[in-house]
């Protein structure tokens, strides 16, 4: 029992002992554990002070480097207002430089005029005699003595003769004491500012200028050239010299190739159009709206005209005389684009204008008058521009008297021809026609235009059976575009052709017709076709089925056609609406429709009738075929027919000199 109760208290002890021994470990590993923990916190609490700090030291450095930036900024802002200053001192130093130089300048200038208006008293010891100097005597002083004057301010010297050119050319219209002066400020400009300077390329633009039409123009492309190389790779810097050497180039080109003269006024225009200046962007919309017309760009010249009056519209400048020759001009695009009523108002307030800037008596006047006479004829109201282009003959002087200008009277001659001659006056027409012939075969008329009348006049001598005196022209008139070099697709080539290919059918050449009819196919310059175009094309269909050529007749009537609906002129053109459905009605009858050449010819008539005079061949000739169509319709009343035939028989005899045109229509009548 002893060793059992021993075994059990050893048990029960070694028991405790080892409960006690698990707790104390597990107190141990508790107090570990708690350790740990509060180790585990303190790192977390580090580690949260660190990133804390971190950030902290992120943010500094990044306050840091803005503080910096802005101080970099201010640094740069700082140097850029010392630079600004430095420039805006030196610009300040360069405009009272310039102001100096200005100022010297123009106290040079007021000296020279000065000293030439008492130089000018000095010379003169009659008091009476040197107030009677004229402006121009003492303006010749000064362009003698400038060379020589002023060589202590060459500046002051360049100034004054550039004012003498301008005034020389533009006011006193001398062109050659113009281009003297021109090229002594070339010279000049060269020695003072250097052979590539921009003042050097102006007044090379200068002297190209003045060149114009003179007997030295050879000179003027290599100038030109010259001034190119200089103002071109100068930019936008020399915006304004670029447009001035577009403007010389357009009109170097203007006589030889008007389409690329006006492409080069239209850059002229593109340089100049963002500077800003509209009196300058004035100068170069007028030479573009001029040189698109002689480019037969109607449209684009009608936009130009109408842009230039806007633009002087602002001027403070009276600018009445420009602007009445400006509407002058837009008048004549305007009606060859077959806007006749906007034309007619145009012209209407350009003879206002110029009446009162000039007077009546005027060249400019009567050019407005001769001008708007053109119009009318176009717009079919031929009493009208007969009475003014009769007026304007009757009131001009006669060849050889005080006062003639031989060109305005045959530009009037011719005029009044051509009203007649649609009127169909054919006996007047042609005794002034010989008569402006002989004048200008005598005088230094413009050839060109002295070929164009010829050929005129060649025309009613076919007419007339006189074929050999007609062919006598028509050399000439071919004598005369060799000379000036026209081309073989020119207009003029093309209506000389058409001319000789009728006298050619008149003497029964028909194959040599035919030939001189193919070179003479109308080649359409506009689109739509423009007034000159559509005239062309009616001249070729009726050409075309006098030869027999039916097809391409028709193709040609209906292309004018096309255009006069195009241009919306269905109401405005009588007589060109009157020639296509003549032709219309021919090309009906040949087709064997005869109702439909009856409305033709019915159509025409009624278009003539109101407009022409009762002698008129054409009108007889509509009339003629319109009783052959009346006599062919079933039912038709005879007494219509026989009574369109007397009118026509009257105006046969009211042309005993047209004796071939004559014959033809008495041929038909018979038919």
């Amino acid at each position: 029992a002893s060793a059992t109760l021993l075994a059990l208290l050893a048990g029960v002890i070694g028991t405790s002992w080892h409960a006690w021994e698990a707790q104390r470990q597990r107190d141990i590993a508790r107090a570990e554990r708690a350790t740990a923990e509060q180790q585990r916190a303190r790192a977390q609490r580090e580690e949260a002070r660190a990133v804390a700090a971190a950030v902290e030291a992120r943010a500094q450095a990044e306050r840091a480097d803005a503080e910096a930036r802005r101080a970099a900024a201010e640094a740069q802002r700082a140097d850029e207002a010392r630079q600004q200053a430095l420039a805006q001192a030196r610009r300040a130093d360069r405009e009272a430089e310039l102001a100096r130089n200005e100022a010297r300048r123009a106290t040079a200038v007021q000296g020279f005029l000065t000293d030439i208006f008492r130089q000018n008293r000095a010379n003169q010891p009659d008091p009476a005699k040197a107030r009677s100097t004229t402006a121009r005597e003492l303006l010749d002083i000064a362009a003698a003595r400038v060379d020589g004057a002023l060589t202590d301010a060459p500046l002051a010297r360049l100034d004054v003769l550039q004012a003498l050119d301008e005034i020389y050319f533009h006011d006193l219209v001398l062109p050659e004491e113009a281009l003297r002066l021109a090229r002594s400020r070339l010279a000049l400009a060269r020695q003072v500012h250097g052979e590539r300077s921009l003042e050097a390329a102006r007044a090379l633009l200068g002297v190209a200028s003045r060149l114009h039409r003179s007997r030295a123009e050879a000179e003027r492309e290599p100038l030109l050239r010259e001034a190119e190389a200089i103002i071109v790779p100068l930019g936008a810097r020399a915006a304004a010299d670029q447009a001035a050497l577009w403007r010389e180039w357009s009109r170097f080109h203007q006589t030889r190739n008007p389409a690329v003269a006006a492409d080069f006024a239209a850059r002229a225009v593109a340089a100049q159009r963002p500077l800003g200046d509209p009196a300058a962007l004035a100068v170069n919309v007028y030479l573009l709206a001029q040189v698109q017309a002689t480019a037969r760009r109607y449209a684009q010249a009608e936009a130009a005209y109408l842009e230039w009056l806007q633009l002087v519209g602002q001027d403070r400048r009276d600018r009445s005389a420009e602007i009445a020759m400006a509407r002058m001009y837009l008048g004549s695009t305007q009606y060859r684009l077959l806007k006749f009523d906007a034309a007619d108002a145009s012209f209407r307030a350009a003879t206002e204008g110029i009446d009162r800037q000039f007077g009546t008596q005027h060249a400019r006047a009567q050019e407005v008058r001769r001008r708007h006479a053109l119009q009318l004829i176009a717009a079919g109201r031929l009493a009208e521009a007969a009475a003014l282009a009769r007026g304007a003959v009757a009131s001009l002087p006669a060849a050889g008297e005080r006062g003639s200008n031989s060109l305005t009277r045959t530009y009037f001659q011719v005029t009044l021809v051509l009203a007649l001659l649609t009127q169909g006056e054919r006996a007047e027409a042609t005794r002034l026609l010989e008569q402006s012939v002989a004048e200008q075969q005598q005088g230094t008329a413009d050839r060109l235009y002295l070929g164009t009348s010829m050929q005129q006049l060649a025309a009613l001598y076919v007419e007339q059976g006189r074929g050999r005196e007609a062919e006598a022209l028509l050399a000439q008139t071919e004598a005369i575009f060799d000379a000036a070099r026209i081309g073989a697709d020119d207009g003029l080539r093309r209506d000389l052709a058409r001319t000789r290919a009728r006298a050619a059918l008149a003497q029964g050449e028909l194959e040599r017709a035919r030939a001189l009819a193919d070179r003479s196919r109308p080649a359409v310059l506009a689109e739509p076709p423009d007034l000159d175009d559509i005239t062309e094309l009616l001249q070729h269909a009726e050409l075309e089925l006098d030869l027999g050529a039916d097809a391409r007749a028709a193709q040609h009537a209906e292309r004018a056609a096309q255009a006069i609906g195009a241009r919306g002129a269905d109401g405005q053109a009588p007589l060109l609406q009157a020639r296509l459905a003549l032709l219309r009605g021919r090309l009906a009858q040949a087709r064997g429709e005869p109702a439909a050449a009856r409305g033709q010819y019915a159509q025409a008539a009624a278009l003539m009738a109101p407009r022409l005079l009762p002698v008129s061949l054409e009108l007889a000739e509509v009339r003629l075929r319109l009783a052959s169509a009346l006599d062919a319709a079933p039912g038709a009343d005879p007494v219509e027919a026989a009574a369109l035939r007397r009118l026509a028989e009257a105006a046969l005899q009211a042309n005993p000199a047209a004796t071939a045109r004559v014959a033809a229509l008495r041929a038909l009548m018979s038919r």
